[in-house]
C-alpha cells in the first residue's frame, strides 16, 4: 500500500499545474539525466539561466568473462564529462539546444596470459539536440554531434 501512495504523490507532483506567480519567475532546476544504452551514465544538470543549463555525467562499466579459450577477462572503463547546453529557445514544449563538452576516459583490461592493458583519453564534445517537455517537470531529449580524443 505505501508504494501505491508514493506512486500517486509523486504522479501529482509531476502533473500538478504550477502557480501562476512561479510562471513569471525564471525556472532554475536540477535535472538528472540517464544513459542506459552504450556505458551506463548518469548526470546531474543545473539550469543557470532560461537558455543556459550546465552539467556533469559520470559512468562506469565494470564486467568479467571468459573468451573463446577459456581464458577470463576483466573490463573496468570509467568516464567523466562536464558540458554546455546553450538553448534557442527560453521557454516551450520543444526546444533545440547546442551542446558542448570535455570528457576525460580510462580503460583498463585484463585478458589472462595477455596481462594488463590500459589506455585513457581526454577530448571534446559538440552537437545539436532536441528536448521535449510533455508535462510540467518531465523533458526528454537527446543530442548527436562529433567527439574527439587525444
Amino acid at each position: 500500500m505505501n508504494r501505491v501512495a508514493c506512486i500517486a504523490v509523486l504522479s501529482a507532483a509531476l502533473l500538478a499545474p504550477r502557480a501562476a506567480s512561479a510562471q513569471d519567475a525564471p525556472e532554475r532546476s536540477t535535472a538528472l539525466s540517464l544513459r542506459p544504452f552504450g556505458q551506463p551514465t548518469i548526470g546531474v544538470w543545473h539550469m543557470v539561466s532560461p537558455r543556459l543549463e550546465v552539467g556533469i555525467e559520470a559512468g562506469a562499466t565494470i564486467g568479467s568473462g571468459t573468451d573463446q579459450d577459456e581464458n577470463e577477462q576483466n573490463l573496468m572503463s570509467f568516464t567523466l564529462a562536464p558540458g554546455v547546453k546553450l538553448f534557442g529557445a527560453g521557454q516551450g514544449d520543444l526546444r533545440p539546444y547546442g551542446f558542448a563538452g570535455a570528457f576525460l576516459a580510462s580503460h583498463r583490461s585484463e585478458a589472462g596470459e595477455f596481462g594488463e592493458i590500459s589506455s585513457g583519453a581526454l577530448g571534446a564534445t559538440a552537437g545539436i539536440g532536441l528536448e521535449w517537455s510533455p508535462v510540467a517537470r518531465v523533458r526528454v531529449g537527446g543530442h548527436a554531434g562529433v567527439q574527439g580524443a587525444l
